[in-house]
């Protein structure tokens, strides 16, 4: 550190400049990093996830956008919870972003789904390969440019996330051989998850656009 009346470099531990014998005034330490923290878990904060894990856990819960996307395949079926998800990450990081979908996979788990464990880190897989690109780009700043590149990012990955680990888990889970599994990569996984992730991007898109006003305003209130 730097005395303050002569500009010399001190020991931090110094109580007096040892040039000026100027006496140093120590205010307790406060870095970013520890007040990034403290913000991340302050009450408001808090309140906040939880509401965007209730709205995402009602779209789940009511069905009422659960709709087959193919019809060869019809139990694997599109949702918007997604959205949700991704715009708190977008809004409060990537960190915020995780614990939102552990807790709505969770809920999920628990309720409505019949697939378990299988489910759960199917369902987390999916939402974080999707959203944490978007969330990281756009932690700092929300515009057209960034929210595009991290949304077609988000739709390689999870696309290509999901198909290996429907490869490596699935024959696991379904009592099916893996080649069996291989071969649904083309007319099922693929554009399943191509369709979903798309759907979830644009309408991701086109809400932080046309709301980034009001997003940005409530980014620095919480």
């Amino acid at each position: 550190m730097k005395c303050p009346k002569c500009r010399k470099q001190i020991n931090d531990n110094i109580n007096f400049c040892p040039y000026c014998q100027e006496k140093i005034n120590k205010v307790a330490s406060y870095t970013p990093s520890k007040q990034r923290s403290a913000n991340f878990f302050s009450t408001k904060r808090l309140v906040v996830y939880a509401m965007l894990t209730a709205i995402a856990f009602l779209i789940v819960l009511t069905r009422i956008f659960s709709l087959p996307i193919i019809p060869v395949a019809d139990y694997l079926k599109y949702d918007p919870k997604d959205i949700v998800l991704c715009l708190g990450g977008i809004l409060f990081g990537p960190l915020a972003l995780i614990i939102t979908t552990v807790a709505v996979c969770f809920l999920e788990m628990y309720t409505v789904s019949t697939t378990a464990w299988f489910g759960f880190f199917m369902n987390f897989v999916s939402t974080i390969s999707f959203a944490m690109i978007p969330s990281i780009i756009c932690t700092k700043t929300i515009n057209v440019k960034r929210m595009i590149i991290g949304c077609l990012l988000g739709i390689i990955l999870m696309t290509d996330a999901m198909c290996l680990f429907n490869v490596l888990f699935s024959p696991y889970y379904f009592g099916m051989p893996r080649i069996a599994i291989i071969k649904m990569l083309k007319p099922v996984y693929i554009p399943f998850n191509l369709i979903k992730s798309s759907i979830n991007s644009v309408l991701t898109i086109v809400l932080c656009v046309s709301l980034s006003h009001v997003l940005e305003r409530v980014r620095k209130t919480f």
